[in-house]
């Protein structure tokens, strides 16, 4: 249960994600979370707004495998979808790290909650 917890913690920050760099792009308080200045933020629009969409879809794919787990219990499909999608977060947020060193904050934003996720859902499964 506790995997659960984390996944849709990781799910909710993802569509936060999502809101800033689809939505909220290019408004100042998400220029200075992203430090870039408007020129920036409007030569990068269209890439931030399909990086916003993929952040979503990862979300989605979380959610998907909780409700699959609540429904029907453990089971193949939910366990694939949620550690498959909660290891693609994880692996964004070390790209991000060794592409901007600088970035370790966002990276643990981004790669912490999906990390114990997939922690816990190993102790889990091994206890299964």
């Amino acid at each position: 249960m506790t995997s659960l917890l984390f996944a849709s913690l990781a799910g909710l920050i993802h569509i936060y994600i999502f809101f800033m760099e689809s939505i909220l792009w290019g408004q100042p308080g998400t220029n200075r979370m992203f430090k870039v200045s408007p020129d920036q933020a409007e030569a990068g629009r269209v890439w931030a707004f399909n990086q916003g969409y993929y952040n979503l879809f990862l979300a989605i794919a979380v959610f998907i495998g909780i409700g699959a787990a609540l429904l029907r219990g453990s089971s193949e499909f939910a366990d694939t979808l949620l550690v498959y999608s909660c290891l693609s977060m994880i692996g964004a947020s070390v790209v991000l790290l060794f592409s901007n060193p600088g970035a370790l904050a966002a990276a643990v934003f981004q790669g912490g909650a999906p990390t114990i996720a997939v922690a816990a859902w190993v102790i889990e499964y091994l206890k299964r």
